[in-house]
């Protein structure tokens, strides 16, 4: 038992599984015990929570809180009706904070979040690439803005996206390369609007679904094909104008 606190990782590989009667996290708390203020900045580092227990965060029956993540690759998996990134079972997630790197969370409840019965508030993702099976409550940004997920598929070797480019609003996400099981994909969480992104692969364009509350990605340098619904009032166009 007891709680796991204080604790920055800055680089290397570090592998860490919980294990014991009422487990301890991955990183964090033991069986009982909550995880509290862990930063990691960079390296490799896998993080397997035990029965009950999150992969980083709280032990079993214990909570997380004051997590964040910078940059480097992360993989956090939590044991059953556990966050991979926050509570064991009935702990809570509080506080967490996403800001770079590569990170993958997978919780038997959520990847990120509370345990099951376990609360979850102010979770922020502001940076990298984020892979979770499931977030307990909307992210928001620095300024306190909801996010969503955006899969920019297909992007091996792109370690930033660069979003809104060319207005005030312009911002660089960047990873430490591809998810595990080779998986290429970007997953950026952005604000509920339509957005530009570009990166080594091309320019895209996410556009925004209000009553989704979902971003679809639209490539304009690989259209398929196009349908005219009803007859436009406008028939000749130039190129860079938008249709």
């Amino acid at each position: 038992g007891g709680s796991g606190e204080n604790i920055t990782i800055t680089g290397g590989t570090v592998t860490a599984t919980g294990v014991g009667w009422k487990s301890g996290a991955g990183i964090g708390g033991g069986g009982g015990g909550s995880g509290e203020n862990i930063t990691i900045t960079g390296g490799t580092v896998t993080a397997t929570g035990g029965d009950g227990a999150a992969g980083i965060g709280g032990g079993d029956r214990g909570s997380g809180k004051g997590l964040t993540i910078a940059g480097g690759t992360v993989t956090a998996t939590g044991g059953d009706m556990t966050a991979g990134i926050g509570g064991g079972t009935r702990g809570s997630g509080e506080n967490i904070t996403i800001a770079g790197g590569t990170v993958t969370a997978t919780g038997g409840e959520d990847g990120i979040g509370g345990g099951a019965w376990g609360a979850a508030q102010h979770i922020k993702i502001t940076g990298g690439s984020v892979k979770a099976n499931s977030i307990s409550t909307t992210p928001t940004d620095d300024n306190g803005h909801n996010v969503y997920l955006v899969k920019l598929e297909n992007q091996d070797s792109v370690n930033e996206v660069t979003v809104d480019s060319g207005t005030a609003n312009k911002k660089t996400f960047k990873r430490a390369g591809s998810h595990p099981d080779r998986d290429t994909t970007f997953y950026l969480y952005l604000t509920g609007k339509g957005h530009d992104l570009l990166t080594s692969k091309g320019e895209y364009k996410a556009e925004w679904n209000g009553n989704t509350n979902a971003f679809t990605i639209f490539d304009p340098a690989n259209v398929k094909s196009m349908s005219v619904t009803s007859q436009p009032t406008k028939l000749k166009y130039t190129e860079g104008e938008t249709l």
